[in-house]
């Protein structure tokens, strides 16, 4: 379905001014056939998708006009106010130090280049789904991996500052593995001479799941950053951790927003489980802003609930894996970057942009159109493209009851109106 969402603030900004335009521009790691070198380079540009192109407003319409389309603020940093910022999150990143080498440092940090301008945020999130340490995996289960430090300044250098560490890897080289990443990220801080932060594993019970609290760059907002998945290790943050709601509430007393990262759910299922969602909700009922989840490989469904904002799976983002277990369930290897707009410390509304992640099949469409698999880069979907994933989206939305998306062009809208109730499907 499609809606007309920016339509009224087009008219508004029309009206407010004699010449405002606005432009609109449209797993594991398994291995299996190689892949040349040549051919895993060969990234193709994407085209570049903006919330809103140079959009001329004076004060005092500007504010006005923020308020009715927080969306402005996406891609317009000089607009944002002292209690605005965004934040974008996208869902997890592996690039495992024994797995397709030479195809991931031939690409480097150009396997960001199809999504870097979408990453405008103060905040930038990504799971960090490996160790980051020279060591070699010590764990003994089936898929196990870390990943070298130098890969940080790719990550750091494509504009992500926080890291999510609760997940099932993380102690794949058991406790010193933890203890490297978090050395290894404090140091790739101090080489980019820019603030960073990271939560969910550390040296002790208390250090995996208490909240870091964050200085949202040049604002006058805090946010507290909780990260909770499941482990092995005692020292990484649990999501069944029946103690974290009090420390939301807790959390919520001295700070603007609360943000939990999870990772959990069921691999290569599309809709989440409904003890999941009453999980993610309860964290809302207990103050959080903002839950983005992570794991299953595929996105799921998103929902606006109580005036918050729950990201239910982002699927992967930039993953080493030419995995094909989402076969033998009919899973879409589609990924999810969501743009998170907050206005005077409130999440508003959110613009989510589907990418194709799928590193191991071309896909064809009934009309013989073909998008070439992803190689290690995730691209952006436009055009009929877009309109699968788009399909797909709502049969999965309905069948989790959760809030439909509103469709601008190729990406889609999440609403949290002030004064609107949440909406779902019924």
């Amino acid at each position: 379905m499609r809606y007309l969402g920016t339509t009224f603030v087009f008219a508004f900004l029309v009206a407010c001014q004699s010449s405002a335009q606005v432009t609109e521009t449209p797993a594991p790691v398994e291995q299996h056939t190689e892949t040349t070198a040549a051919t895993m380079m060969a990234v193709t540009p994407e085209p570049k998708i903006t919330a809103h192109q140079a959009v001329v407003i004076e004060p005092p319409q500007e504010r006005a006009a923020i308020e009715r389309e927080p969306l402005i603020l996406l891609d317009h940093p000089e607009k944002r106010g002292s209690r605005d910022f965004v934040f974008v999150a996208v869902g997890d990143v592996s690039q495992p130090a024994t797995q397709w080498v030479e195809q991931v440092e031939g690409l480097g940090p150009k396997a960001f280049d199809p999504t870097r301008h979408l990453l405008t945020g103060e905040l930038n999130f990504m799971n960090l789904e490996n160790p980051v340490t020279e060591e070699s995996p010590t764990a003994k289960k089936q898929y196990s991996f870390t990943c070298p430090p130098h890969r940080l300044d790719w990550y750091l250098g494509a504009g992500f500052n926080m890291f999510s560490l609760a997940n099932n890897h993380i102690a794949d080289a058991a406790q010193p593995g933890i203890d490297a990443t978090i050395a290894n990220l404090d140091e790739a801080a101090v080489r980019a001479q820019k603030p960073l932060w990271h939560a969910g594993a550390g040296q002790t019970p208390e250090d995996g799941i208490a909240p870091k609290i964050v200085e949202v760059p040049g604002k006058d907002l805090k946010m507290a950053f909780f990260s909770v998945g499941f482990s092995g290790s005692p020292n990484v943050g649990k999501f069944y951790d029946e103690t974290l709601p009090d420390r939301i509430r807790e959390a919520k007393k001295t700070v603007d927003l609360v943000m939990v990262a999870v990772h959990a759910g069921k691999e290569y299922i599309h809709v989440p489980d409904p003890q999941l969602q009453a999980r993610y909700r309860s964290w809302v009922d207990a103050g959080a802003d903002l839950v983005v989840g992570h794991h299953p490989h595929v996105i799921q469904p998103v929902e606006a609930y109580k005036g918050s904002l729950i990201l239910y799976s982002l699927g992967n983002y930039v993953f080493a894996s030419r995995t094909v277990r989402h076969r033998k369930v009919g899973a879409k290897l589609y990924g999810m970057i969501a743009r998170v707009a907050i206005v005077d410390g409130k999440v508003r509304a959110a613009q989510l942009v589907p990418t194709w992640v799928n590193n191991s099949d071309d896909w064809t469409l009934e009309d013989g159109q073909t998008l070439p698999h992803a190689a290690f880069a995730p691209k952006v979907l436009t055009g009929a493209f877009a309109d699968a994933w788009f399909q797909d989206m709502e049969t999965w939305t309905r069948a989790a009851n959760t809030t439909p998306i509103e469709r601008q062009g190729d990406t889609g809208v999440i609403r949290l109106p002030k004064s609107q109730p949440d909406v779902a499907w019924r």
